[in-house]
């Protein structure tokens, strides 16, 4: 068996706290989110987490579980730069998949979940 290569081993962002505020560590320098607890804090944080999805130079950083908030907040960003006509149905489809399926890690979503889903999209008319 051969040891896996800790530079290469994907790490997930934890909020740490100084004093009254929300820092991430990222390479080793500390961001700084915001007051704990507040909502600029959890703002800022997604959006740390989305640039580490989807920046391919932060490949390092990219959490071991990627849950279906962080994949939806990820693509909504990319449907409000690269496709506005459609993001209005495209929100609407994710805000009935957070509904069910948030929090969820999505490596654990099978046939089922999907069948579920479409299911769910025809009953809300979102379907094609």
């Amino acid at each position: 068996m051969t040891k896996r290569n800790v530079s290469q081993s994907p790490r997930i962002l934890k909020i740490r706290q100084d004093r009254d505020y929300d820092c991430v560590y990222v390479d080793g320098k500390k961001i700084m989110l915001g007051r704990t607890g507040s909502p600029e804090a959890e703002v800022a944080f997604r959006q740390l987490q989305i640039q580490v999805l989807t920046d391919p130079s932060l490949a390092s950083l990219k959490p071991e579980q990627v849950t279906v908030d962080n994949l939806c907040l990820a693509y909504l960003q990319h449907a409000k730069e690269n496709d506005p006509d459609h993001f209005f149905g495209i929100k609407t489809a994710i805000e009935i998949l957070l509904k069910h399926y948030a929090g969820q890690v999505v490596d654990t979503l099978d046939t089922r979940h999907f069948l579920l889903l479409q299911d769910l999209f025809v009953q809300h008319d979102v379907s094609r």
